[in-house]
């Protein structure tokens, strides 16, 4: 069961990796390109469980801008992420606790960048999303047993994709972005109907 779902999910990363690559084709050969770093703050649950609520996390890595036409780009990234969620007092059973994976994230978004001046631009970015869960942990506090802490990936799946929703400003060589994270894949092993779901804050800058 755990080889085919692994495949299923394989094939979604290779459909998304197919569609990301079709805008190189609009790319013109005068373009500019360019790495950048990012880092940030994430307000992140996994949504669908009735005893989950947000938790600050963050991410940081790097990105690379490839400008298409009339102030479209194509922008892959890599990232170190952190997802999960935070648990609800239900005030009987579960006291608290927390979810924590930890792992690899590559967003693809086409960005529409306008120019407000010779040195500001908007940014609307939308696009997708994989993520591959490297390690993390589970803590689970109850009101009469004992806490239990453990690895996450007994109940979760370690790999998801989604959408990617931004809006925010670049001023020269520095970026400020606040997006928006769905998830698409169910994140229980089980068949839950549980998702990540996150808002993003990130500051960057472009060498």
């Amino acid at each position: 069961m755990e080889r085919h779902e692994n495949s299923k999910e394989m094939k979604k990363l290779l459909v998304i990796l197919v569609i990301s690559l079709f805008p190189l084709c609009c790319i013109h050969s005068g373009n500019r390109s360019g790495f950048g770093v990012k880092a940030g703050l994430s307000y992140t649950t996994i949504s669908g469980w009735r005893m989950t609520k947000y938790k600050t996390s963050g991410f940081i890595g790097g990105t690379y801008s490839i400008e298409m036409k009339n102030n479209w780009y194509f922008q892959p990234e890599l990232l170190f992420s952190n997802i999960g969620s935070n648990l609800k007092d239900d005030k009987t059973i579960l006291s608290g606790g927390y979810i924590g994976i930890y792992g690899i994230e590559t967003p693809v978004n086409i960005s529409y960048r306008p120019s407000l001046n010779r040195q500001t631009n908007m940014i609307f970015d939308i696009g997708m999303y994989s993520f591959i869960g490297l390690f993390g942990k589970k803590e689970y506090k109850y009101y009469e047993s004992p806490t239990i802490n453990d690895s996450p990936f007994d109940a979760i799946k370690r790999f998801n994709v989604g959408i990617n929703l931004g809006v925010g400003m670049k001023y020269k060589a520095y970026s400020t972005t606040v997006s928006f994270q769905r998830g698409l894949t169910d994140l229980s092993k089980n068949g839950g109907g549980i998702y990540h779901q996150s808002f993003r804050f990130s500051i960057g800058y472009y060498f």
